[in-house]
């Protein structure tokens, strides 16, 4: 081979390179580095081109190394060709995105929403509480030795109940919901939950705190999400997160068998959980609802809602007599 044909055959390869880097840079800048957002069509066609890529130059090498003189740019002009394939593959990024369901949802208008407003009462004699031993770990009252300590899951006042998750069950389907910018809190003092009973957005953090001076096992048991086991030194905190919506999510301390939370994972912000007074409130565009009241004793009831435009409605709950469940 003439010197010459070296100069040319070089300069060819890395002129062709350089066109190849460039052509993969600014033509599709979105599907090196994010192939899976790409639609499969076009997944596919950027594989093609890849094999191309490592393919041709070498073809185009091989073919110079025989008729060097004949080509002389050839491998330049080649190297374009290969280039121009791996755009044709690719595609302008800005079109090929996948859209993401999100932009199906419409956002939630409040412009004309009606408000619901609901009360949770309870009926019948309200149970006694539970006294437990805790002779086996005596330090769950702030340091103080305990020997017992009193539970108590049908929390009533005048004849309103506590901890009952309300959530809207239908009707919400079509709207985008912002994600929350703060995390849930799950606090452990005194050998209880606090929360008894909460609900969190899917993929919201939820920061796990022990605020005792003795050890926790914080053991998560869902059936849809991943489960988790964690053991808690003292005055330590941890961060998880349920990614799927799931309907009330029970925590126990394998220590201390007294402890229970639960936790009722949504994909969108109407929910609530009942304070002492027994109420909730929700505001909502005009249409038909399903709003699902849950207590950990008495199971869950359901009941339908037409809200009408700036019009409030009542929904009210009852629970207890003959439709406890039992508690755990």
């Amino acid at each position: 081979m003439s010197s010459n044909a070296k100069v040319y055959l070089r300069g060819g390869a890395v002129l062709g390179l350089l066109l190849l880097a460039t052509a993969d840079l600014t033509a599709c800048p979105g599907c090196a580095g994010n192939i899976e957002a790409i639609n499969a069509d076009r997944a596919a066609g950027f594989g093609w081109s890849i094999l191309l890529l490592i393919l041709l130059p070498l073809l185009v090498l091989a073919s110079i190394t025989v008729k060097i003189r004949k080509m002389r740019g050839g491998a330049a002009v080649l190297m374009l060709v290969a280039g121009s394939f791996a755009v044709a593959g690719c595609g302008d990024s800005s079109e090929d995105l996948p859209e993401a369901e999100a932009e199906d949802l419409v956002p939630f208008d409040l412009s004309r929403a009606g408000e619901v407003k609901g009360s949770v009462m309870f009926a019948g004699e309200v149970p006694p509480p539970e006294r437990i031993e805790v002779a086996g770990d005596p330090y769950c009252g702030n340091g103080e030795l305990l020997t017992t300590i009193e539970t108590q899951n049908v929390l009533v006042r005048d004849g309103r109940m506590e901890d009952v998750f309300v959530m809207v069950s239908s009707g919400l389907e079509g709207y985008r919901f912002d994600m929350p910018t703060d995390s849930a809190l799950l606090d452990q003092k005194g050998c209880t939950y606090y929360p008894r009973v909460q609900g969190v957005r899917a993929g919201q953090p939820i920061v796990i705190r022990n605020s005792d001076p003795t050890i926790h096992n914080v053991h998560a048991r869902p059936e849809v999400n991943d489960q988790f086991n964690i053991g808690q030194p003292d005055r330590t905190e941890s961060v998880r997160s349920f990614d799927t919506p799931e309907s009330m999510i029970p925590i126990t301390c394998d220590v201390h068998g007294w402890m229970r939370s639960y936790i009722g994972v949504v994909d969108h912000p109407l929910f609530a959980t009942t304070g002492a007074d027994g109420t909730f409130t929700f505001r909502l565009p005009p249409g038909e609802y399903q709003v699902t009241a849950w207590h950990e004793r008495y199971g869950q009831k359901s009941a339908t809602v037409v809200v009408r435009e700036n019009e409030a409605s009542e929904l009210p709950f009852t629970f207890g007599g003959e439709s406890a469940k039992g508690g755990e």
